[in-house]
């Protein structure tokens, strides 16, 4: 398997989502709604539009996450530690860069720090959600996933 090509079309994928997100958010909040003006609006009503905005930012924060974790995979690519754990130095098993091509580290060494409860600690200090996923962290918000197409 060409880790490469697979690495270059997800960035171009998870670019194409970000493109058309970025593209969504131009349109004011008004003319989502269809209405001409919001003063006449619940503020339930907008507190749901608002809340779905929201969501959408952070699902391009999470874009923007995947894109700069693809970016560091093809640095190590690049520099020949690419597949090589950064806590154990073993290679990582092919399953798991087929499913997780941007996989710093080995299966092992993800069950052994999930089990140490590392993720839960360091969680608690990111200023984002989004750095969460590093630790294979998944959010959600009233049902949805944040990393949605």
């Amino acid at each position: 398997m060409d880790y490469k090509e697979k690495l270059l079309e997800e960035k171009k994928r998870i670019e194409a989502m970000k493109n058309k997100r970025q593209e969504e958010f131009r349109v004011p909040l008004a003319e989502m709604t269809g209405d001409l003006s919001m003063y006449d609006q619940h503020t339930a009503d907008l507190g749901s539009e608002l809340f779905e905005r929201e969501k959408d930012y952070a699902s391009l924060e999470l874009m923007e996450f995947e894109l700069n974790k693809i970016e560091q995979a093809l640095i190590r690519l690049e520099t020949g530690v690419y597949g090589i754990c950064e806590i154990c130095g073993n290679e990582i098993e092919a399953a798991r860069m087929e499913r997780l091509p941007a996989a710093e580290l080995c299966s092992s060494c993800a069950r052994q720090r999930e089990a140490d409860g590392t993720a839960e600690r360091l969680q608690e200090n990111f200023d984002n959600s989004a750095e969460a996923l590093e630790f294979g962290r998944t959010f959600t918000v009233a049902g949805y996933e944040f990393y949605e197409e």
